[in-house]
């Protein structure tokens, strides 16, 4: 594309890197390029539209390995104790389970924290560097750089530029880089409920008629739980539609786990009912088979979306972040220009594999828990539980870790 296409107004920006997108992923790696000491910081851009706020009252896990990964760059330094809930004990759970498959690490799974925690902190830490908040509107490359126009008519060219603007990525659409999408015909919804008589530290994962739910305890003066409930549209709208919402999910989960002798109810605080109030999205499938292209890498939502059974999504999204980290590395190390082609195959190289192995896994274990096969959900509760007495188990759990 020709020069002809920038505007009368149009001023030229450079840099080495730039970063676009202004969710969880976009701001962890703004933080983790800015803590690299081989990256000058008037080098390194970023694309935050003005639309992202901190009002994201959901939670993510971060599994051993990746707190591990960000331990070393003093990420946790500035999160208070107090907000950071240590999961030491997974279990998996459905109806026709004697008992559940409980998977353990040493020292411990993971870490549980709150989005607008995180993004808070984040924000407040990343300064010292160039922000744009006006939307992509186009993007080309040559081989020195890639352009990229902003709807306000700025132009800026960086030799590498790191989309991480979600499973709707213009970027993607804009640099035609192919991809696969599927809807799943169900709705995710999130919330809190209030529990008694729970271990602090266990993370749950139980497989209920409507669907999966994920249970993250919440380290607060309260004995709160968040709960990612993933169910087809219509029951999803006739929950929601319902006044008492809260109690009827509360209901659902005491049934389930009568047995284990825990009891959830609703949060009667009401001067917190519009913080913890329920959210619902769609959940759609997006995989990605070359997040890449040329001077450009998807990264997180980006390149894959997936069902969030496991919590798996975020840590893969971590994990597209550290990779982009190893990679610049090597690059400094062997001189050759961040953009570089090889650097975006390297990239592409290594997490091809563990992308695809996550993607089919979460995919094959939404699809075979929500069949309305009576035979198959006893065949498959049969396989948990022969797991959990075995050894095998093991090497799933090295999987969630990201190991």
């Amino acid at each position: 594309m020709s020069n002809l296409f920038f505007s009368k107004t149009s001023i030229s920006h450079n840099f080495d890197v730039m970063v676009v997108g202004g969710g969880l992923t976009g701001s962890l790696m703004v933080y983790l390029l800015l803590s690299n000491k081989n990256l000058s910081k008037s080098k390194i851009c970023w694309i935050k539209p003005k639309n992202k706020s901190l009002d994201d009252s959901r939670v993510s896990f971060y599994n051993s390995a990746n707190v591990e990964k960000l331990s070393k760059s003093k990420f946790f330094k500035n999160i208070p104790e107090k907000e950071i809930t240590v999961i030491n004990e997974i279990q998996v759970l459905n109806k026709n389970q004697k008992k559940p498959l409980i998977w353990k690490n040493s020292p411990y799974m993971g870490f549980i924290l709150k989005n607008k925690i995180v993004q808070k902190k984040l924000l407040n830490e990343i300064k010292n560097i160039k922000i744009y908040t006006s939307p992509v509107i186009q993007t080309f490359s040559n081989e020195f750089n890639r352009t990229i126009i902003l709807e306000d008519d700025t132009v800026i060219c960086s030799n590498l530029i790191l989309a991480a603007d979600g499973s709707n990525s213009n970027l993607r659409k804009l640099s035609s880089i192919k991809y696969f999408s599927h809807q799943l015909n169900h709705d995710a919804i999130t919330g809190y409920l209030e529990i008694q008589n729970r271990n602090n530290n266990i993370a749950r994962q139980a497989f209920l008629d409507e669907g999966p739910i994920g249970l993250l305890p919440v380290k607060s003066k309260q004995n709160y739980v968040n709960f990612v409930w993933s169910m087809k549209k219509c029951k999803a709208k006739e929950i929601l539609q319902q006044e008492t919402s809260s109690l009827i999910i509360a209901k659902k989960l005491n049934k389930f786990y009568k047995s284990y002798g825990l009891n959830f109810r609703p949060i009667n605080d009401f001067s917190k009912k519009n913080k913890l109030k329920i959210h619902k999205w769609p959940l759609n499938l997006i995989y990605v088979p070359k997040p890449i292209s040329q001077r450009l890498i998807l990264i997180g939502d980006a390149a894959h979306s997936i069902h969030p059974l496991a919590g798996q999504g975020f840590n893969l999204a971590l994990e597209d972040c550290f990779e982009v980290l190893n990679v610049l590395e090597k690059s400094v190390l062997s001189g050759k220009e961040l953009g570089h082609n090889d650097n975006i195959l390297l990239y592409n190289k290594n997490r091809n594999i563990r992308v695809k192995l996550i993607s089919i896994s979460t995919t094959s274990l939404f699809y075979a828990f929500t069949q309305n096969s009576k035979k198959l959900t006893e065949i498959l509760s049969k396989g948990m539980e022969y797991l959990n007495d075995r050894n095998l188990k093991n090497i799933f759990i090295k999987i969630a870790n990201g190991l």
